[in-house]
């Protein structure tokens, strides 16, 4: 499997890649397509990461409780003390989703993406190095531990301040098509729109590979 880039960025112009040998289908994305695949709404596997445990839960629980308490003692305003009620109400489910929220912001405030596919280079414990056929390296933690093998096709959303892609500066977790597993720390990737999307590639290059 050759280097693959999806690109695109804020100006909706195809990225002109310097340093890069393609071997395979290179085609522009837009926006709304990143937005799938990375969505700005956490999914519900984003989130239970974020609530942690069940302690976790019961110290915001907590926390919420002394909110409530206190927005009833002290807040005069009628319409202050309803936002304030509500906020600590929501506070044990609302904040796992907001910094869930928060660091899809993050991933995605990059202004170019691209979809990058290479092969395991190498896995030393739950690390693994990735590498593409110009010799572009990443190196992931493989959660869960050996969902990856030495020389497995892999796929990832790949993000840069620069339209070349000579730094790549974050990256989503890792997608392996042959154990049709995800592996990365952290779940960002929608997974039944990445597999289409892998999936839609894949015919595509089938369709323009050469009869013989």
């Amino acid at each position: 499997v050759g280097p693959v880039f999806l690109l695109g960025g804020r100006d909706g112009r195809r990225v002109v890649r310097v340093g890069l040998t393609v071997r395979a289908l290179v085609q522009s994305v837009t926006p709304e397509a990143l937005a799938r695949v990375v969505p700005v709404v956490p999914s519900r596997r984003q989130w239970r990461l974020r609530a942690g445990r069940a302690r976790d839960f019961g110290q915001r629980a907590v926390c919420g409780v002394i909110g409530i308490a206190l927005s009833v003692l002290f807040l005069q305003s009628a319409a202050w003390r309803s936002l304030s009620l509500l906020f600590f109400a929501t506070y044990p489910v609302a904040q796992p989703w907001f910094l869930a929220a928060r660091e899809n912001a993050r991933l995605r405030a990059y202004p170019y993406a691209a979809l990058f596919r290479a092969r395991v280079a190498k896995v030393d414990g739950r690390k693994a190095v990735i590498r593409d056929y110009d010799g572009r390296t990443l190196t992931t933690d493989i959660v869960p531990p050996q969902s990856a093998n030495i020389r497995d096709p892999v796929a990832a959303i790949v993000f840069s301040d620069k339209p070349t892609f000579t730094r790549i500066t974050a990256a989503t977790d890792f997608y392996v098509p042959t154990s049709q597993r995800f592996v990365g720390p952290y779940p960002y990737l929608h997974r039944p729109t990445m597999r289409r999307l892998l999936t839609a590639l894949n015919e595509t290059e089938a369709e323009d590979r050469p009869a013989n």
